[in-house]
């Protein structure tokens, strides 16, 4: 079945969705949450019809930005305006755990408002590699872990 793989789970095999992700895309997200290494970094990405996507960073503006992400109501407004007038949608909301974890915390769970919106967490692995990972989170709390497809 094209787009979904096969993931061990527990003993038992569940199915998990693969989500196309451009190279440059993740770049970007990348390079973002590497440019302030201390602090949660945040925002959405866009996408048209055609699969094109854009990066639209959201300054961080939590009272605590290193262990948690608010995004700037005013930039956030801007970019879904931005987003409707271009005849994007939105495709992905994306922030950091600069220490870790790499999955939706329980903060971010509670949280999610758009189910319809690919999660995306960016977060040091064990040697201190930036990682992007993938997640589907509905309105009742919980995550559906995708995998991200990244190619140019």
């Amino acid at each position: 079945m094209p787009g979904v793989l096969h993931r061990a789970d527990r003993g038992r095999r569940r199915l998990m969705r693969r989500v196309p992700l451009p190279a440059a895309v993740a770049a970007q997200i990348t390079a973002h949450a590497r440019s302030q290494p201390e602090r949660e970094v945040c925002g959405l990405v866009s996408a048209l019809d055609t699969g094109d996507l854009q990066v639209h960073a959201v300054e961080n503006v939590a009272a605590q930005p290193d262990v948690r992400f608010e995004m700037d109501p005013r930039q956030q407004i801007h970019a879904l305006q931005q987003m409707r007038e271009q005849g994007r949608r939105l495709f992905a909301i994306y922030h950091s755990h600069p220490r870790g974890p790499d999955t939706p915390s329980a903060l971010d769970r509670e949280l999610a408002a758009y189910p319809e919106a690919l999660y995306l967490i960016i977060a040091p692995d064990a040697g201190g590699v930036w990682r992007l990972h993938g997640y589907f989170l509905d309105t009742h709390g919980k995550a559906e872990a995708v995998e991200l497809a990244t190619a140019e």
